[in-house]
């Protein structure tokens, strides 16, 4: 979805290092019971699974790795449509299609 506003200049660009790629599949593959009990009582917690979610296929695309194209194909089945719209535009981003 190339609607979407994106500013790639703040994302993460050294993501590999600071996320390992199971990491990465964990957080996107989070419930919203597993969310709440990781994060329930830290600040962080106002973000919500949605976002983070969105934000970890923003960061993937900017980063712009294809090794992550499979983890965003699988953010492609999210019952989020924000996330869905965030994976299809970092997978645009990667494949340049």
């Amino acid at each position: 979805n190339r609607s979407l506003t994106t500013d790639c200049g703040d994302c993460l660009n050294n993501i590999d290092e600071e996320f390992p790629g199971e990491e990465l599949t964990n957080l996107l593959d989070l419930t919203d019971e597993e969310f709440q009990k990781r994060y329930g009582e830290t600040s962080f917690a106002w973000v919500g699974k949605e976002r983070l979610q969105r934000n970890l296929v923003l960061a993937l695309g900017c980063n712009g790795n294809d090794k992550h194209i499979p983890l965003l194909r699988k953010a492609l089945q999210s019952l989020s449509p924000m996330v869905r719209s965030y994976a299809e535009w970092s997978l645009d981003r990667i494949c340049g299609s």
